[in-house]
C-alpha cells in the first residue's frame, strides 16, 4: 500500500515492463479501479485486478506481418500487451468495465487499426469494453459507465 487516507487506499504492484514498472489499484467505498501501467501479459496484474470495477489497460496493436519485418516493432511489442492478451486479462479478472488507455496502433490506416484492436480483443473477451481518450470520464459504481468522452482520435 502506498497511500491510505479518508477511505481511499492505493496499492502499487509490479508489472512486467522495463524495471521498475508499477500498476496501481485504487479502492474506495467498496469500489475499485486498476491501472495496468505499461506491461506485457502479467499474472500479478490479474491478481491485483481480480473482481475490479474498472480495469484501465495499455495495449499495442501491430499487424502480425509487420512484426516479421521490423525488429523495432518486435522489441516494442515485447514490452506491451497485444489486444488478445489484454482480452485474456480482462476475462480473467472479471472486470465490470475494461478501458484501453495508452493505445498504440501501428497500422497504416488508423481507423482500420482501431477496428482491428477491437476485433482482436473480442477473440478473447466479450465484456464491456471502451477505448479511452484524454478527458474521458468514468462513473465507478456497481455498473461502471462512461459519462463523457474526451476528444476523438484522428
Amino acid at each position: 500500500m502506498v497511500y491510505e487516507r479518508d477511505g481511499v487506499r492505493v496499492t502499487a504492484f509490479d508489472v512486467d515492463h522495463i524495471k521498475p514498472s508499477l500498476g496501481y489499484r485504487v479502492d474506495y467505498r467498496g469500489h475499485s479501479v486498476v491501472l495496468s501501467g505499461d506491461t506485457r501479459f502479467n499474472k500479478n496484474l490479474i491478481h491485483y485486478a481480480d473482481g475490479t470495477d474498472v480495469l484501465i489497460h495499455e495495449v499495442m496493436a501491430v499487424p502480425p506481418e509487420s512484426l516479421a519485418q521490423s525488429e523495432a516493432r518486435r522489441n516494442a511489442m515485447n514490452h506491451h500487451t497485444s489486444p488478445e492478451d489484454a482480452g485474456r486479462v480482462f476475462a480473467a479478472t472479471g472486470t465490470r468495465l475494461a478501458v484501453y488507455n495508452h493505445v498504440i496502433v501501428a497500422y497504416a490506416d488508423a481507423q482500420q487499426g482501431m477496428s482491428e484492436l477491437i476485433r482482436r480483443t473480442r477473440t478473447t473477451y466479450d465484456g464491456a469494453l471502451e477505448v479511452g481518450s484524454d478527458l474521458t470520464k468514468i462513473e465507478v459504481s456497481a455498473a461502471p459507465r462512461i459519462l463523457a468522452r474526451g476528444p476523438s482520435r484522428k
